[in-house]
């Protein structure tokens, strides 16, 4: 069996199948062979049998796809779980923002990128502030940094093996000092960067951890480095691994 018709790369398929479908609209199926650059019969194939799993949906007169009852299950649970993680989240967001006067952010990780889901702004006139829905690569970020800190080898190797963008001079491209940074990460419970993704720019942040399994998000502080200098890295580290923990325990009782 060749490796493009290995069950892991039918899977693969799928799943691009259904992320493009999940966006809502009804699509034909060239539309969606095209946007997952499949081959029309493969995309068909793949689709018909999601059809009668019940993730895709077909429409009788157009023809067209859509997601299906299980499908939109899934996706109201993920909207579900997110507005959990930000109600929990919120409060000690607020706090932080309001005692480091920098703008503080919520994180999750997907794949080898960090996904902005909340922030509350600082209160200084120049401030980090990121769009709700951003995404950075994690290696070049302190948020992100303190989620792969926590995750298994199996999940670190493809991202390194991928190569790491440099964004800035500062920027860790080698995979060995970001495996080093990691390991730091995981001793001190909070991670840091300093014009690693922008120059001007520093951030501090910690994994919010469950009780056992990978971590569900982060909070992080975003700053200016004329205001968050890196002699105030290791207190503000502190103050935002307890602020993660509040979080979790939050989630915990909630659940």
């Amino acid at each position: 069996m060749s490796a493009e018709e290995t069950p892991v790369r039918s899977v693969q398929r799928a799943l691009e199948l259904l992320s493009v479908v999940a966006h809502g609209e009804e699509l034909p199926l060239a539309r969606l062979a095209g946007a997952t650059g499949l081959a029309p019969s493969t995309a068909h194939r793949l689709l018909n049998t999601m059809l009668d799993l019940g993730f895709v949906r077909q429409n009788g007169e157009s023809r067209k796809y859509g997601p299906g009852h299980r499908l939109l299950g899934l996706v109201s649970a993920a909207e579900h779980r997110l507005a959990a993680l930000r109600a929990a989240a919120l409060p000690h967001m607020t706090e932080l923002a309001a005692e480091c006067g920098e703008t503080a952010h919520l994180t999750i990780l997907d794949g080898s990128q960090v996904v902005f889901i909340d922030q509350v702004l600082g209160s200084g006139t120049i401030r980090v502030e990121v769009k709700v829905g951003s995404r950075m690569d994690a290696h070049v970020t302190a948020a992100g940094k303190a989620l792969l800190a926590w995750q298994p080898d199996a999940y670190l190797e493809p991202l390194l093996a991928a190569g790491l963008a440099r964004f800035t001079p500062r920027t860790i491209t080698d995979p060995l000092a970001l495996r080093v940074d990691l390991a730091a990460v995981r001793e001190r419970g909070w991670a840091s960067e300093l014009e690693e993704h922008e120059l001007g720019a520093g951030c501090v942040a910690a994994a919010i951890l469950p009780a056992a399994g990978a971590p569900i998000a982060s909070l992080s502080v975003s700053g200016p480095t004329s205001r968050l200098l890196p002699d105030e890295f290791e207190q503000l580290g502190r103050q935002i691994r307890v602020a993660a923990d509040r979080v979790a325990g939050a989630l915990a009782a909630s659940a």
